[in-house]
This record gives C-alpha cells, sequence and structure tokens, in this order.
C-alpha cells in the first residue's frame, strides 16, 4: 500500500479502477480508527530551515536531502526525549536505507542508547509502515487544505472518529521545532556525524 500510488492510480496500482481504489481507502480508514494509534505528522518549511543555519550554510549540502535531515531529527528526538524507553524504529527498505543506518548508529551511540534498534523491511512485510505512509499522506493533504486544522478533511476525521480526542497530530513545525531541529543538525555536524554519510 502506498498511497501516493493508490490515490493516482499508478505503480502498483495501475489499472485500477476508481471505484476499487475508493472501496480499499474506506477499509482502510475505518480499520485505523477501531485502534489507538499515537503520533505526528509534521510538515517542515525548507527555507525556515535555512534561515535558521545561515551562519552555517555548509551543513545543509553535506546532508543533500531532507530525508536524512528527517532522519536525524526523528532519532535525536526520540532518544533526546524517550530516553527511558525502549526505542525500535521501523524503516522502509529503500534507498535510504544505508543513510539511516549509518545515523542511527551514530546518534545511538552519541545519546547512549544501548538498546535501540533499527529495523527494515518493505511495507508488504510491516504493516506498520503501510500505516505510516497513510497518515503522512492525509496529514500532508489536511495540511495542504488547512495548516490552522479548522477545515478537518473527510480521511483525517476518519483515521481518529472513535476517540475522544485526537491521536495523530498534523501540524506544521513551529519556530521552536525549526531551533530544534537546528540545533540538532549543528550538534551532529560539529561532532563529525557527516563524516562518512551514505546517500549523500
Amino acid at each position: 500500500y502506498h498511497s501516493v500510488d493508490i490515490h493516482n492510480l499508478k505503480g502498483e496500482c495501475s489499472g485500477w479502477s476508481r471505484e476499487q481504489r475508493d472501496e480499499l481507502v474506506v477499509r482502510s480508514l475505518s480499520t485505523l480508527a477501531k485502534y489507538e494509534i499515537r503520533g505526528s505528522v509534521t510538515c517542515l518549511n525548507r527555507k525556515k530551515l535555512a534561515r535558521g543555519l545561515a551562519s552555517r550554510p555548509g551543513i545543509l549540502s553535506v546532508i543533500g536531502h531532507d530525508y536524512l535531515i528527517a532522519c536525524i531529527f526523528a532519532f535525536s528526538h526520540a532518544f533526546r526525549n524517550l530516553s527511558d524507553e525502549t526505542l525500535n524504529f521501523f524503516h522502509e527498505d529503500n534507498d535510504w536505507r544505508d543513510g539511516a543506518r549509518y545515523h542511527f548508529n551514530k546518534l545511538k551511540r552519541t545519546h547512549e542508547q544501548p538498546k535501540a534498534t533499527l529495523s527494515f523491511g518493505s511495507k508488504k512485510d510491516y504493516l506498520p509502515l503501510q500505516v505510516a505512509d497513510i497518515y503522512a499522506y492525509e496529514g500532508y493533504q489536511q495540511l495542504r487544505l488547512d495548516p490552522k486544522m479548522v477545515k478537518i478533511r473527510r480521511p483525517w476525521q476518519a483515521i481518529n472518529v472513535s476517540h475522544e480526542k485526537v491521536l495523530v497530530h498534523a501540524l506544521i513545525a513551529d519556530d521552536d521545532v525549526i531551533d530544534q531541529l537546528c540545533a540538532t543538525l549543528i550538534d551532529w555536524f560539529d561532532k563529525g556525524a557527516h563524516g562518512a554519510s551514505s546517500n549523500r
């Protein structure tokens, strides 16, 4: 299940009818609403990030891709804020596998998280990756429609419909988050974590 492909009837969903697509989407969203899945979908303004790193312009060029920025931030954020938890990350087996593994191992040592694990697999093998893909797609569509979350899209409502409170939040990264990300990337750069990075 890849949300972009299924919504555009391309890739693995090439040749499907809109009726087939819509029936699967309705079933998927109603199934997700039965479970308490917690998390967030965050959209990052790349221009704000660049302004925050204006004094260190080389950092973004070294990383080379927004995907790896997200990996560095996600790992660092979890290690810093969930230090007492057992952390098990699941990552799709895609083109960014080597870069994600490199940064995970480097940050795992930096933050002294010996029990943290990182597993790779396909969406077919890891159901949580399918779920994450749905949330990422629908969260992004919601933020495109209304970043202030006043007018809520029906699919986003369907995901949380059985709960008294929203469990998965869609939000635009505010200035505090941008500041945290800049500090994380500067720390990552200054400690030499970029030295052997893959997928740049």
